[in-house]
């Protein structure tokens, strides 16, 4: 059984569910469009023998909030320059600027 939880943020407002676990206990699961199992493998690649769920659901969040804002701001880019189609560009633009 889901169940909409109290969002802390606007964001958590779409992106988060309350469950129930078979045995009874709930929780908070952030849902993300980056894949557990590759935010995980990152993770590991930073020198971590053991990750957490929390961990990655996580970094995952941050990850997709942070990528969402630089190509909100590689489009603008694109748009001022008269183009549809956003390019790597773009995206390496957008972030040198918010270093």
């Amino acid at each position: 059984m889901r169940t909409k939880a109290e969002p802390a943020s606007a964001w958590e407002k779409n992106n988060t569910f309350r469950y129930v676990a078979p045995n009874g206990m709930g929780g908070i699961r952030i849902m993300t469009e980056l894949s557990q199992a590759a935010v995980e493998r990152i993770i590991k690649k930073a020198g971590a023998e053991r990750v957490s769920a929390d961990a990655t659901e996580t970094l995952a969040a941050i990850l997709e909030e942070h990528g969402s804002f630089l190509a909100r701001e590689a489009k603008k880019m694109s748009d001022h320059a008269g183009r549809k189609t956003l390019r790597g560009a773009d995206i390496r633009m957008a972030a040198e600027m918010f270093k």
